[in-house]
């Protein structure tokens, strides 16, 4: 037989990323998330932050209330710009636990063998190979494989408007003698 196929599939289980650029997008009001900041809604809706009271925190009237649990609530646009948003909110409500799959690389290959005829060939070769074709995973992201650090670095994990790993193919002939 002539043909050649081969792939490679790639997989990680577990790992956290920074997916900042989702927190940005909910600062902007372009999630799902926060939608009613975007549509302008920004006081039909209220949000209560989870957590209690800081130490030393007073009522209206002056009563401690720290350690109790929270009941301020915030209006879509505070909520969204501070708390759940990249303008100094809390960035751990965009670390994301990520699995992923993908089909890393795929080859097909056919060899045409010559071996008798006189050419001074013996065989050719036409191969084409295409990368990163196919991605399965639970993050929110582009690419969970994105790096804020660039390719070079051993960095992962920061997610701030990357851009994703490309998708490539390539032909290839060769031929021996």
């Amino acid at each position: 037989n002539n043909w050649e196929l081969s792939f490679f599939f790639d997989f990680r289980k577990g790992g956290s990323i920074w997916n900042g650029t989702y927190a940005r997008l909910n600062n902007f009001g372009r999630t799902s998330e926060s939608a009613e900041n975007r549509d302008g809604g920004f006081n039909d809706q209220v949000y209560l932050v989870e957590g209690v009271y800081a130490p030393g925190t007073t009522d209206g009237q002056g009563n401690d209330i720290s350690g109790q649990q929270n009941s301020t609530y915030l209006d879509a646009y505070t909520y969204f710009r501070t708390v759940v948003g990249d303008a100094g909110g809390a960035a751990e409500a965009f670390v994301e636990d990520v699995d992923w799959v993908r089909l890393r690389d795929l080859s097909l290959g056919y060899r045409f063998d010559f071996s008798d005829k006189n050419w001074g060939v013996e065989y050719l070769n036409l191969n084409f190979t295409a990368r990163n074709l196919w991605l399965s995973t639970n993050y929110k992201g582009v690419d969970p494989e994105t790096s804020l650090t660039g390719a070079g670095s051993n960095i992962g994990g920061l997610d701030y408007f990357n851009n994703p790993g490309t998708r490539s193919y390539m032909f290839g002939l060769s031929f021996g003698f």
